[in-house]
Protein backbone atom coordinates (compact mmCIF):
# COMPACT_ATOMS: atom_id res chain seq x y z
CA UNK A 1 0.00 0.00 0.00
CA UNK A 2 1.15 3.50 -0.63
CA UNK A 3 -0.25 6.73 1.09
CA UNK A 4 -0.15 9.87 -0.04
CA UNK A 5 -0.53 13.42 1.79
CA UNK A 6 0.04 16.68 0.71
CA UNK A 7 1.51 19.52 3.07
CA UNK A 8 1.72 22.67 2.18
CA UNK A 9 5.30 23.15 1.04
CA UNK A 10 6.08 18.86 0.93
CA UNK A 11 4.54 15.94 -0.23
CA UNK A 12 4.45 12.94 2.61
CA UNK A 13 4.76 9.21 1.29
CA UNK A 14 4.25 5.92 3.09
CA UNK A 15 5.13 2.57 1.69
CA UNK A 16 3.26 -0.19 3.70
CA UNK A 17 3.90 -3.99 3.59
CA UNK A 18 4.51 -7.25 5.77
CA UNK A 19 7.76 -5.93 6.09
CA UNK A 20 7.11 -2.59 7.68
CA UNK A 21 6.22 1.42 6.73
CA UNK A 22 8.48 3.61 5.29
CA UNK A 23 8.00 7.29 5.19
CA UNK A 24 9.60 9.61 2.51
CA UNK A 25 9.12 13.02 1.59
CA UNK A 26 9.03 15.59 -1.52
CA UNK A 27 9.81 18.99 -1.08
CA UNK A 28 7.52 20.34 -3.60
CA UNK A 29 4.89 23.35 -2.82
CA UNK A 30 1.19 21.70 -2.56
CA UNK A 31 0.42 24.39 -5.69
CA UNK A 32 2.97 23.53 -7.82
CA UNK A 33 2.14 19.89 -7.65
CA UNK A 34 -1.50 20.49 -8.16
CA UNK A 35 -0.72 22.43 -11.46
CA UNK A 36 1.10 18.95 -12.68
CA UNK A 37 -1.37 16.93 -11.75
CA UNK A 38 -4.00 19.26 -13.31
CA UNK A 39 -2.24 19.68 -16.97
CA UNK A 40 -1.25 16.05 -16.64
CA UNK A 41 -4.99 15.11 -16.36
CA UNK A 42 -6.10 17.14 -18.63
CA UNK A 43 -3.61 15.75 -21.43
CA UNK A 44 -4.76 12.37 -20.48
CA UNK A 45 -8.40 13.19 -21.01
CA UNK A 46 -7.97 15.02 -24.30
CA UNK A 47 -7.12 12.34 -27.58
CA UNK A 48 -5.93 15.61 -29.35
CA UNK A 49 -2.86 16.79 -26.84
CA UNK A 50 0.75 15.94 -27.78
CA UNK A 51 1.76 12.23 -27.17
CA UNK A 52 5.42 13.22 -26.65
CA UNK A 53 4.76 16.38 -24.15
CA UNK A 54 2.35 14.16 -22.37
CA UNK A 55 4.76 11.39 -21.87
CA UNK A 56 7.54 14.34 -20.54
CA UNK A 57 5.27 14.66 -17.91
CA UNK A 58 4.34 11.33 -17.21
CA UNK A 59 8.02 10.82 -16.50
CA UNK A 60 7.83 13.87 -13.37
CA UNK A 61 5.07 12.33 -11.94
CA UNK A 62 6.71 9.17 -11.61
CA UNK A 63 9.59 10.90 -10.23
CA UNK A 64 7.90 12.42 -7.44
CA UNK A 65 5.21 9.94 -6.75
CA UNK A 66 6.67 6.64 -7.23
CA UNK A 67 10.67 7.11 -7.47
CA UNK A 68 11.29 7.98 -3.63
CA UNK A 69 10.00 4.57 -2.80
CA UNK A 70 10.11 2.61 -5.82
CA UNK A 71 12.70 0.19 -3.90
CA UNK A 72 10.41 -0.62 -1.49
CA UNK A 73 8.30 -1.66 -4.63
CA UNK A 74 8.07 -5.48 -5.26
CA UNK A 75 9.37 -6.56 -8.66
CA UNK A 76 9.36 -9.83 -10.73
CA UNK A 77 5.28 -10.95 -11.04
CA UNK A 78 2.62 -8.57 -11.40
CA UNK A 79 1.79 -7.50 -7.81
CA UNK A 80 -0.75 -5.32 -6.94
CA UNK A 81 -0.49 -1.57 -5.66
CA UNK A 82 -3.13 -0.20 -3.26
CA UNK A 83 -3.17 3.51 -3.19
CA UNK A 84 -4.47 5.90 -0.93
CA UNK A 85 -4.50 10.00 -1.89
CA UNK A 86 -5.83 12.83 -1.25
CA UNK A 87 -8.29 13.98 -3.99
CA UNK A 88 -5.94 16.08 -6.34
CA UNK A 89 -3.46 13.38 -6.27
CA UNK A 90 -6.16 10.86 -6.69
CA UNK A 91 -7.55 12.17 -10.42
CA UNK A 92 -4.61 11.47 -11.81
CA UNK A 93 -5.04 8.39 -14.32
CA UNK A 94 -1.88 6.61 -12.44
CA UNK A 95 -1.26 3.67 -14.60
CA UNK A 96 -0.05 6.13 -17.51
CA UNK A 97 2.83 7.50 -15.37
CA UNK A 98 6.22 6.45 -16.99
CA UNK A 99 9.38 5.28 -15.24
CA UNK A 100 12.97 5.87 -16.24
CA UNK A 101 12.44 2.98 -18.59
CA UNK A 102 9.39 4.22 -20.43
CA UNK A 103 7.25 1.34 -18.97
CA UNK A 104 4.22 2.42 -17.66
CA UNK A 105 3.24 1.76 -14.02
CA UNK A 106 -0.20 -0.07 -15.07
CA UNK A 107 2.44 -2.36 -17.04
CA UNK A 108 4.11 -3.46 -13.79
CA UNK A 109 1.28 -3.43 -11.31
CA UNK A 110 -2.40 -3.97 -10.82
CA UNK A 111 -3.53 -0.67 -9.02
CA UNK A 112 -6.70 -0.75 -7.27
CA UNK A 113 -7.39 3.06 -5.63
CA UNK A 114 -8.77 3.06 -1.68
CA UNK A 115 -10.95 6.34 -0.56
CA UNK A 116 -8.90 6.19 2.94
CA UNK A 117 -10.25 5.20 6.16
CA UNK A 118 -13.36 6.87 6.02
CA UNK A 119 -14.47 4.05 3.66
CA UNK A 120 -12.33 1.06 5.28
CA UNK A 121 -15.44 -0.38 7.17
CA UNK A 122 -17.50 -1.11 3.36
CA UNK A 123 -14.52 -2.73 1.87
CA UNK A 124 -14.44 -6.99 2.03
CA UNK A 125 -12.32 -9.17 1.01
CA UNK A 126 -13.50 -10.75 -2.33
CA UNK A 127 -13.00 -14.46 -1.62
CA UNK A 128 -13.87 -15.32 -5.00
CA UNK A 129 -13.48 -14.41 -8.32
CA UNK A 130 -16.13 -13.41 -10.92
CA UNK A 131 -17.69 -15.89 -12.68
CA UNK A 132 -20.60 -16.54 -15.07
CA UNK A 133 -23.13 -17.89 -13.29
CA UNK A 134 -23.47 -14.63 -10.71
CA UNK A 135 -26.54 -12.61 -10.62
CA UNK A 136 -25.85 -9.65 -12.77
CA UNK A 137 -28.15 -6.42 -13.51
CA UNK A 138 -26.81 -4.70 -17.13
CA UNK A 139 -28.25 -1.36 -17.61
CA UNK A 140 -27.97 -0.08 -20.94
CA UNK A 141 -28.89 3.24 -22.74
CA UNK A 142 -31.75 4.59 -20.57
CA UNK A 143 -34.77 5.70 -22.43
CA UNK A 144 -34.26 10.01 -21.78
CA UNK A 145 -36.61 12.65 -21.55
CA UNK A 146 -36.06 14.51 -25.25
CA UNK A 147 -34.90 17.58 -23.48
CA UNK A 148 -31.86 15.95 -21.62
CA UNK A 149 -31.48 13.73 -24.36
CA UNK A 150 -30.90 16.48 -26.86
CA UNK A 151 -28.39 18.35 -24.30
CA UNK A 152 -26.31 15.08 -24.66
CA UNK A 153 -24.20 13.32 -27.03
CA UNK A 154 -25.47 10.17 -28.40
CA UNK A 155 -24.01 6.54 -27.01
CA UNK A 156 -24.21 4.79 -30.06
CA UNK A 157 -22.05 1.66 -28.66
CA UNK A 158 -23.83 1.63 -25.28
CA UNK A 159 -26.75 -0.69 -26.55
CA UNK A 160 -24.27 -3.21 -27.66
CA UNK A 161 -21.87 -3.05 -24.57
CA UNK A 162 -24.95 -3.70 -23.06
CA UNK A 163 -26.10 -7.07 -25.09
CA UNK A 164 -22.76 -8.00 -24.76
CA UNK A 165 -21.95 -7.86 -21.21
CA UNK A 166 -25.20 -9.73 -20.20
CA UNK A 167 -24.24 -12.72 -22.73
CA UNK A 168 -21.50 -13.39 -20.46
CA UNK A 169 -23.48 -13.99 -17.34
CA UNK A 170 -26.14 -17.15 -17.23
CA UNK A 171 -28.60 -15.27 -14.73
CA UNK A 172 -28.63 -11.41 -16.17
CA UNK A 173 -31.27 -8.83 -16.06
CA UNK A 174 -30.88 -6.65 -18.86
CA UNK A 175 -32.60 -3.71 -18.38
CA UNK A 176 -32.35 -0.71 -21.54
CA UNK A 177 -34.62 1.88 -22.86
CA UNK A 178 -38.10 2.38 -21.17
CA UNK A 179 -37.14 -0.44 -19.08
CA UNK A 180 -34.53 0.99 -17.51
CA UNK A 181 -36.43 2.80 -15.03
CA UNK A 182 -35.44 3.75 -11.45
CA UNK A 183 -37.83 2.31 -9.39
CA UNK A 184 -36.47 -0.76 -11.29
CA UNK A 185 -33.01 -0.40 -11.28
CA UNK A 186 -33.27 0.22 -7.19
CA UNK A 187 -35.15 -3.10 -6.36
CA UNK A 188 -33.07 -5.26 -8.49
CA UNK A 189 -29.71 -3.60 -7.36
CA UNK A 190 -29.97 -5.20 -3.45
CA UNK A 191 -30.47 -8.76 -5.39
CA UNK A 192 -27.73 -8.47 -7.45
CA UNK A 193 -23.80 -9.72 -7.32
CA UNK A 194 -22.77 -7.27 -10.22
CA UNK A 195 -23.81 -4.47 -11.94
CA UNK A 196 -23.23 -2.63 -14.98
CA UNK A 197 -24.27 0.44 -16.67
CA UNK A 198 -23.58 1.98 -19.93
CA UNK A 199 -25.23 5.28 -20.19
CA UNK A 200 -25.19 8.97 -18.67
CA UNK A 201 -23.97 10.41 -15.84
CA UNK A 202 -25.04 13.31 -13.70
CA UNK A 203 -21.53 14.86 -12.64
CA UNK A 204 -22.04 18.35 -10.98
CA UNK A 205 -20.56 20.18 -8.03
CA UNK A 206 -23.98 19.47 -6.11
CA UNK A 207 -25.66 16.47 -7.42
CA UNK A 208 -24.20 13.24 -9.11
CA UNK A 209 -26.06 10.16 -10.21
CA UNK A 210 -26.55 7.79 -13.23
CA UNK A 211 -29.50 8.86 -15.28
CA UNK A 212 -32.57 6.15 -15.79
CA UNK A 213 -35.52 6.00 -17.22
CA UNK A 214 -38.64 7.65 -15.98
CA UNK A 215 -41.95 5.38 -15.13
CA UNK A 216 -45.37 5.67 -17.27
CA UNK A 217 -46.45 6.84 -13.61
CA UNK A 218 -43.95 9.53 -13.73
CA UNK A 219 -44.52 10.53 -17.08
CA UNK A 220 -48.50 10.59 -16.59
CA UNK A 221 -47.99 12.97 -14.32
CA UNK A 222 -46.41 15.69 -16.67
CA UNK A 223 -42.81 15.95 -15.33
CA UNK A 224 -40.03 16.26 -17.90
CA UNK A 225 -37.37 15.85 -15.77
CA UNK A 226 -34.88 12.08 -16.34
CA UNK A 227 -35.30 10.07 -13.43
CA UNK A 228 -31.52 9.80 -11.31
CA UNK A 229 -30.12 7.37 -9.09
CA UNK A 230 -28.33 9.73 -6.80
CA UNK A 231 -27.35 9.58 -3.32
CA UNK A 232 -31.30 9.75 -2.24
CA UNK A 233 -32.14 6.74 -4.10
CA UNK A 234 -28.40 4.78 -2.90
CA UNK A 235 -28.26 5.69 0.75
CA UNK A 236 -31.36 3.62 1.29
CA UNK A 237 -29.94 0.58 -0.53
CA UNK A 238 -27.95 -2.23 1.00
CA UNK A 239 -25.93 -3.21 -2.11
CA UNK A 240 -23.35 -5.77 0.21
CA UNK A 241 -24.07 -8.57 -2.44
CA UNK A 242 -22.82 -7.07 -5.32
CA UNK A 243 -18.81 -7.52 -6.04
CA UNK A 244 -18.41 -5.35 -8.61
CA UNK A 245 -19.90 -2.20 -9.97
CA UNK A 246 -19.00 -0.94 -12.97
CA UNK A 247 -19.77 2.57 -14.79
CA UNK A 248 -19.47 2.79 -18.11
CA UNK A 249 -20.46 6.43 -18.47
CA UNK A 250 -18.59 9.62 -18.72
CA UNK A 251 -16.22 10.91 -15.69
CA UNK A 252 -18.10 8.53 -13.05
CA UNK A 253 -14.48 9.12 -10.79
CA UNK A 254 -14.18 12.31 -10.72
CA UNK A 255 -13.77 13.98 -7.41
CA UNK A 256 -12.50 17.37 -8.37
CA UNK A 257 -15.30 19.17 -5.46
CA UNK A 258 -14.60 16.79 -2.88
CA UNK A 259 -14.96 18.91 -0.28
CA UNK A 260 -17.20 19.99 2.97
CA UNK A 261 -20.58 20.93 1.16
CA UNK A 262 -19.74 19.06 -2.09
CA UNK A 263 -22.05 16.39 -3.75
CA UNK A 264 -20.11 12.68 -3.00
CA UNK A 265 -18.63 11.08 -5.51
CA UNK A 266 -20.63 8.05 -7.57
CA UNK A 267 -17.96 6.11 -6.93
CA UNK A 268 -17.82 6.80 -2.87
CA UNK A 269 -22.03 6.33 -2.48
CA UNK A 270 -21.52 2.73 -3.81
CA UNK A 271 -18.37 2.24 -1.76
CA UNK A 272 -20.62 3.56 1.27
CA UNK A 273 -23.76 1.07 0.42
CA UNK A 274 -21.44 -2.03 0.61
CA UNK A 275 -20.29 -2.66 -2.77
CA UNK A 276 -16.62 -4.31 -2.77
CA UNK A 277 -15.11 -2.89 -5.84
CA UNK A 278 -16.10 -0.20 -8.45
CA UNK A 279 -15.11 0.30 -11.94
CA UNK A 280 -15.84 4.30 -13.01
CA UNK A 281 -13.96 6.29 -15.86
CA UNK A 282 -11.56 9.37 -15.08
CA UNK A 283 -12.73 11.36 -18.01
CA UNK A 284 -15.84 11.74 -21.05
CA UNK A 285 -14.67 8.36 -22.59
CA UNK A 286 -14.68 7.36 -26.66
CA UNK A 287 -18.40 5.03 -26.41
CA UNK A 288 -16.65 2.58 -29.53
CA UNK A 289 -13.69 2.36 -27.86
CA UNK A 290 -15.51 1.51 -24.57
CA UNK A 291 -17.45 -0.86 -25.62
CA UNK A 292 -14.07 -2.49 -26.58
CA UNK A 293 -12.11 -2.03 -23.83
CA UNK A 294 -15.22 -4.02 -22.16
CA UNK A 295 -15.32 -6.90 -24.48
CA UNK A 296 -11.61 -7.59 -23.54
CA UNK A 297 -12.43 -6.65 -19.64
CA UNK A 298 -15.57 -9.45 -19.53
CA UNK A 299 -13.82 -11.85 -21.35
CA UNK A 300 -10.39 -11.86 -19.12
CA UNK A 301 -12.73 -11.21 -15.83
CA UNK A 302 -15.21 -14.54 -16.48
CA UNK A 303 -12.24 -16.74 -17.96
CA UNK A 304 -10.90 -16.30 -13.71
CA UNK A 305 -8.78 -13.32 -14.14
CA UNK A 306 -9.31 -10.46 -10.97
CA UNK A 307 -10.87 -6.83 -11.93
CA UNK A 308 -7.76 -5.42 -11.31
CA UNK A 309 -5.28 -7.50 -13.65
CA UNK A 310 -8.51 -7.46 -16.48
CA UNK A 311 -8.25 -3.84 -16.26
CA UNK A 312 -4.80 -3.81 -16.60
CA UNK A 313 -4.86 -6.73 -19.86
CA UNK A 314 -7.66 -4.35 -21.44
CA UNK A 315 -5.28 -1.12 -21.09
CA UNK A 316 -2.32 -3.28 -22.83
CA UNK A 317 -4.42 -4.49 -25.49
CA UNK A 318 -5.88 -0.73 -26.54
CA UNK A 319 -2.43 1.28 -25.72
CA UNK A 320 -0.46 -1.76 -28.39
CA UNK A 321 -2.95 -0.26 -31.36
CA UNK A 322 -1.68 2.39 -33.45
CA UNK A 323 -5.00 4.07 -33.07
CA UNK A 324 -5.87 3.61 -29.47
CA UNK A 325 -2.23 4.01 -27.86
CA UNK A 326 -3.07 7.80 -26.35
CA UNK A 327 -3.43 7.44 -22.75
CA UNK A 328 -7.20 9.31 -23.55
CA UNK A 329 -8.50 5.44 -24.64
CA UNK A 330 -7.09 3.14 -22.29
CA UNK A 331 -5.97 5.04 -19.05
CA UNK A 332 -9.78 6.37 -17.80
CA UNK A 333 -10.92 3.22 -16.08
CA UNK A 334 -9.84 2.88 -12.74
CA UNK A 335 -10.09 0.47 -9.52
CA UNK A 336 -11.53 1.66 -6.40
CA UNK A 337 -12.21 -0.69 -3.40
CA UNK A 338 -10.51 -3.63 -1.55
Amino acid sequence: MLVYLQAPKRLLIWAIDEQGVTGKQVLIAQDELQRLVQRFSEQCGNPNSDLVALQKNARQLYDLLIGPISDRLPTGDTHTLVIETDPAIGNIPLSALLDRQDRYLGDLYDIVLSRGMLQRRSFRPTTSNISSSQKALIVGSPALTADVAESLEPLGDALQEANYVASKFETSTLLTGRRATLETVKHKLPQSELFHFAGHALILSEHVGLLLARSDLQTHHGTSDTAILDSNGVASLNLSSIQLAVFSACSTAKDQNAGEGSAESLVNLFLRAGVSQVLATRWNVDSRITARFMQIFYDNLLAGASVISSVRVAELQLRTNTETRHPYYWAAFTVFGQ
